[in-house]
């Protein structure tokens, strides 16, 4: 059962620490609007864990609470002693179902890790492939290893089940759709591939198995799972962005992006996809086309302030006055705050033990001198009073509010509307492009085209003549390696040494000498005027002659 009660107010404190965590983020990234992907995508990922760290120490410090309790202290103990309560305490509620609350979380807790466990198993059986990959396209993942300087052993695979993604840390693998190599052109297909190799470079495969871990033990929060679909997104953007720095046509890679969505049949959570989520995939093909950097917009920001403010005023109004209730130290059965009966007479003091009080089963009924409820809010505390009074508070207001200003003439300005108008037309044409009958009709052809392929690549003429090539490259092998092509070769080393050695001896120099010399005295001889003069006497004789 302390397992349940140490669950439950760890969730609870979690909750709005993440929320708190969250909306520091936002504000992070609403402040340096200009910031790129890249480090979005760590103070991002650096929120995701701190919140999971928090949970823990809550884990920890509640524990150690808990179990350095003395075991006989009474139960009773817990118990406020002083008048009723003003305020409906949410702690208590949701601790005094703290048994339902920590056996629902525990359950939900195996049912994520069955499912990540199983995506994950599925993955590693897509990793085989089914299909096999042109010998061109492995030329060009060595190509494109070298110029990203990736150290991995990177295998590329192909196959008919999924969309691109990658997995792997180690010895990563690639897997690419058929229709990647039949219905993409060259360009678009290595765009897809470098994408893929992208995720590779960054390490993206371990960051996000971490991930998944966190929203596995983090799946009650909505501030981690918020942040978890934020992280997905910047990592998508952070690889497009490498990508288009090598790609000369955005609008191609956008096309290939869809594509591949389109003919998604499965969604792996622990690979990575190179479309990614279906629901970023048109906010990233937007941001290609336009070539735009993702922003948040200023609401989440303003809404974020506004809820700091409104936690701060509802912890100030809903905690009882100091002098109005005084709770005597907590005991090692958490109960929920509830107001108390009067205390009967106590019994003579035991030296050693605490005195036992006895409740009656029935509570009598409260005071007529008990005070009323007030009508109002009550104040503020004095210390919340004087930093809301504070010049440096007003200052921040002022800064908050002309920042806001600023946005607002900046989303209402000419160039914004514009600019807005543009991507809208722009969307509509893509998506009356992507809805057109010669669309439709070229993905039928594409299916078809792939399906055609697949059944070749998986026709026994094409695996016999695979064999037969693997038999002849084995052959050509073993002739390389016998004795007796080495043995030629060393001949054939030897005679070119040999030759060298010829042609270097002074001999042969002194020969080449007389034979150019030799050739410059006959050049000498034909260009001298007696030669030419005996040339033309030549020629008039033979003409007298016919």
């Amino acid at each position: 059962m302390e397992l349940f009660f140490i669950l439950t107010e760890a969730m609870y404190r979690s909750l709005y620490q993440g929320i708190v965590v969250y909306l520091v983020a936002k504000l992070v990234l609403l402040s340096f609007t200009g910031l790129p992907s890249s480090l979005r995508y760590k103070v991002l990922y650096t929120a995701h864990c701190l919140i999971f760290f928090l949970f823990c120490v809550n884990l920890y410090t509640i524990g150690r609470q808990i179990g350095s309790m003395p075991a006989d202290l009474p139960a009773a103990a817990s118990v406020p002693t002083a008048s009723p309560l003003r305020y409906i305490s949410i702690k208590a509620v949701v601790m005094s179902h703290a048994p339902l609350i920590g056996a629902v979380y525990l359950i939900g807790l195996l049912t994520q890790t069955v499912l990540l466990v199983s995506g994950w198993l599925r993955m590693k059986g897509f990793c085989a492939g089914d299909s096999v990959v042109p010998a061109f396209w492995n030329e060009k993942l060595a190509v494109w290893k070298d110029r990203l300087q990736i150290s991995q052993d990177v295998r590329l695979v192909a196959g008919t089940k999924a969309a691109a993604f990658t997995a792997g840390f180690v010895k990563p693998v690639i897997y690419l759709p058929v229709t990647a190599f039949t219905g993409l052109s060259t360009a678009q297909a290595e765009a897809i591939l470098l994408h893929e190799l992208a995720h590779i470079r960054r390490n993206d495969y371990i960051f996000n198995l971490i991930q998944k871990g966190i929203e596995a033990v983090m799946f009650f929060n909505p501030a981690s799972r918020a942040l978890g679909s934020e992280i997905g997104k910047e990592r998508e953007f952070c690889c497009d962005d490498l990508v288009l720095r090598y790609t000369e046509s955005p609008q191609q890679y956008a096309g290939a992006l869809f594509m591949l969505e389109s003919s998604r049949l499965e969604r792996l959570s622990a690979g990575l996809a190179a479309t990614g989520s279906a629901n970023t995939l048109l906010d990233r093909i937007k941001r290609i086309t336009t070539m735009n950097t993702y922003r948040s917009t200023v609401k989440p920001g303003i809404l974020g302030l506004t809820a700091i403010v409104a936690i701060g005023l509802s912890v100030a109004w809903i905690a009882p006055a100091s002098d109005t209730l005084k709770v005597k130290p907590a005991s090692k059965n958490i109960l929920p705050d509830v107001p108390a009966a009067p205390a009967p007479p106590e019994a003579p003091a035991v030296p050693g033990k605490l005195p036992r009080l006895k409740v009656p089963a029935t509570a009598p009924a409260p005071p007529k001198a008990a005070p009323a409820l007030p009508d109002t809010i009550p104040p503020v505390s004095d210390s919340m009073s004087q930093y809301f009074s504070s010049p440096a508070w007003k200052e921040h207001m002022e800064a908050v509010k002309k920042h806001t200003e600023e946005l607002k003439k900046h989303f209402e300005s000419a160039e914004w509307k514009q600019h807005m108008k543009e991507m809208k037309e722009h969307g509509a044409e893509l998506q009356k492009h992507f809805n057109s009958p010669e669309w439709k009709k070229q993905q039928q052809m594409i299916a078809k085209h792939a399906e055609e392929m697949k059944k070749h690549f998986e026709s026994p003429e094409w695996k016999k003549h695979m064999a037969e090539i693997q038999k002849h490259g084995e052959e050509m092998e073993k002739q390389f390696n016998s004795p007796e092509w080495k043995r030629k070769m060393e001949e054939i080393e030897k005679r070119g040494e040999e030759m060298e050695k010829k042609f270097n001896s002074p001999e042969w120099k002194k020969k080449m000498s007389e034979i150019e010399k030799r050739n410059e005295e006959i050049e000498k001889k034909f260009n001298s005027p007696e030669w030419e003069k005996k040339t033309e006497e030549l020629e008039a004789s033979e003409k007298d002659s016919n």
